[in-house]
């Protein structure tokens, strides 16, 4: 194992590795417990007040689970990259400063300080795709629960213009459980993001 796999390597998958998974066990679990017990909660109220505004409500819902889908499919290989740019930051550094009299004396500086000039910019490049993903998946997922609350709203006046069983009051409660729902799913999608990173 250790003549396959270069120090800094292992280095870097102690040090950062470990990390990212401790992020994942230490908040991600704590996440997914509280904030999936509040949207059962709200899930649960919502449709206690009324159950044809919390279907109309919940109709986001399956294409907002397929946009994660598909966000993930695309973000895990990007943070392996991401991952991998780094050990082999790593790896050239810890071979560097172990070899620097070697440099020195071949004067191989300009060659070195190049290799690892180029070794960070794919680390910046990998680092820069997986932003703009997560800057174009996350604002699709608050246009999808932006596009539910206006659902209810629409909904929720037109049945109180016609005087059906909802009051003012009731919409009231209902949206602030509806944005309960769909702020503890925000939670939940961070948490998707902390498991590919992981």
């Amino acid at each position: 194992y250790f003549h396959r796999n270069r120090t800094g390597d292992i280095m870097s998958r102690l040090s950062n590795d470990v990390g990212s998974v401790e992020d994942m066990v230490v908040h991600g679990t704590d996440e997914v417990i509280s904030d999936g017990l509040r949207v059962a909660i709200a899930v649960g109220a919502i449709f206690w007040m009324s159950w044809k505004l919390a279907l109309l409500a919940l109709l986001p819902v399956p294409f907002f689970l397929t946009t994660m889908i598909i966000f993930a499919r695309f973000v895990r290989p990007l943070y392996r990259k991401i991952r991998d740019e780094l050990g082999e930051i790593n790896a050239q550094l810890e071979e560097r400063v172990a070899g620097i009299l070697v440099i020195k004396a071949f004067g191989r500086e300009r060659y070195e300080y190049d290799n690892f000039e180029s070794a960070s910019r794919k680390y910046y490049d990998a680092n820069v795709r997986a932003i703009k993903l997560w800057s174009t998946f996350f604002p699709a997922i608050a246009f999808l629960t932006s596009l539910g609350m206006l659902l209810v709203l629409w909904r929720g006046g037109l049945m109180m213009s016609k005087g059906e069983a909802v009051s003012i009051g009731t919409m009231m409660a209902f949206v602030g459980y509806l944005q309960q729902f769909y702020w503890r799913i925000g939670g939940l999608v961070r948490v998707v993001d902390l498991y590919n990173r992981a």
